[in-house]
């Protein structure tokens, strides 16, 4: 008897607790929709703007769509206004007066000559599309999916997924465009193992060149095995600090990818298209106060935080990994010349010599470098 009493009082305060939260939301959303209606009649738009945000991250309307809608148009921010009146139709179909609907597609009609609308389809299931960086969506994408962007200026797109090429295209946006990219994207193609051809030296079957300092000093090899040395040490070290900034570069942009999901996820969740615009630059530092970010959960804030400082780190990493494999490969190349190519090479001084030693004929690798002259090329010897 007493387990159940308990249980019963659990199941009142279950059903009882929510409901003053919600009514308090309701009442609030109501004051700061009103107060948005006040401003607009006033003509203080960007006050009813955040005003009616406010009351939407309260409690979803399409009234308060609508009227958002009305301000954004006024405010000049035509993109904005046509998704807005768009979702507006959608939450209130059915629900809205009808007049509020004709004036909404009426709307819609005349913003649409003002932006460019872009829809983009791929053959590709779960491929990740950015403008200018900012992930807007995965395929595939609902058949009404569309973008409205800003004109005149000229945007990047990309198209990306596992496996596939990353597709990429400049789009120059005018006023009235209504424009639909089809992106094919094409498989990576896997290594051959089989080699096409044969090398230059393999056709031509060269022998070993023979330089002078070869010829007429015996020690030259040894004198040159301290460069030999360096080179073949240096080469596993710049490969795999080039392969350090790759992997590093590739985890800070999955980290950005992240982050963008967050806020996609975020504004989703909540109905908020405009939240965390990408005109605010610092996403990180403080979510909850980048505007329509206050609705964050602790949860969320932490997630998007360990993105952004993946991101950072990763980068960093990226960068100084970089650095050190492009220094590296500078002073490889250094060791190379001097292990193999100075070596390796024959001034026309030189030969001479070599021809009253009774060289047979050789083929005399150049580049060449004495105190008188320099060149590139093949000279035979006979």
């Amino acid at each position: 008897m007493r387990r159940a009493a308990m249980m019963l009082v659990a199941a009142t305060l279950l059903a009882l607790g929510p409901a003053p939260a919600l009514a308090d939301d309701r009442v609030r959303a109501g004051e700061l929709f009103k107060q948005g209606n006040e401003l607009r009649l006033a003509g203080k738009y960007k006050e009813a703007l955040e005003k009616y945000t406010a009351a939407y991250q309260l409690l979803p309307n399409f009234k308060i769509e609508y009227n958002t809608a009305l301000v954004l148009d006024k405010l000049g921010d035509h993109a904005a206004a046509y998704m807005t009146y768009r979702s507006f139709l959608k939450s209130g179909a059915g629900k809205s007066p009808e007049k509020m609907l004709l004036a909404a597609r009426e709307k819609v009609e005349v913003l649409k000559q003002k932006i460019a609308v872009v829809k983009v389809t791929s053959n590709v299931e779960g491929a990740t599309i950015k403008v200018n960086g900012i992930n807007v969506g995965k395929t595939p994408l609902p058949a009404d999916w569309e973008m409205a962007l800003k004109t005149p200026r000229t945007v990047g797109l990309w198209v990306e997924a596992d496996g596939y090429r990353t597709f990429t295209k400049s789009l120059q946006l005018n006023a009235g465009q209504d424009i639909t990219v089809g992106v094919i994207l094409k498989p990576l193609k896997k290594p051959d193992d089989n080699r096409r051809g044969h090398s230059i030296e393999n056709a031509i079957q060269q022998p070993k060149s023979i330089s002078a300092n070869q010829t007429v000093n015996s020690d030259s090899s040894a004198s040159n095995l301290g460069w030999k040395i360096a080179f073949w040490t240096g080469l596993p070290i710049v490969i795999g600090l080039a392969v350090g900034s790759a992997v590093t570069g590739n985890n800070s942009m999955q980290a950005a990818d992240e982050k963008n999901d967050i806020i996609v996820q975020y504004r989703i969740k909540h109905g908020m298209a405009n939240a965390f615009p990408p005109s605010h630059l610092d996403h990180c530092t403080d979510p909850r106060n980048v505007p329509g970010g206050s609705k964050m959960t602790d949860e969320e804030v932490t997630s998007l935080q360990e993105a952004c400082d993946n991101r950072k780190e990763n980068a960093l990493y990226s960068g100084v990994l970089g650095g050190l494999a492009g220094a590296m490969l500078i002073a490889d190349v250094v060791f190379l010349y001097f292990a193999y190519i100075r070596s390796g090479s024959v001034s026309p001084s030189a030969i001479p010599e070599l021809e009253a030693r009774n060289v047979p004929r050789r083929w005399f690798v150049l580049p060449y470098i004495d105190a008188s002259s320099a060149g590139m090329g093949v000279k035979i010897v006979f």
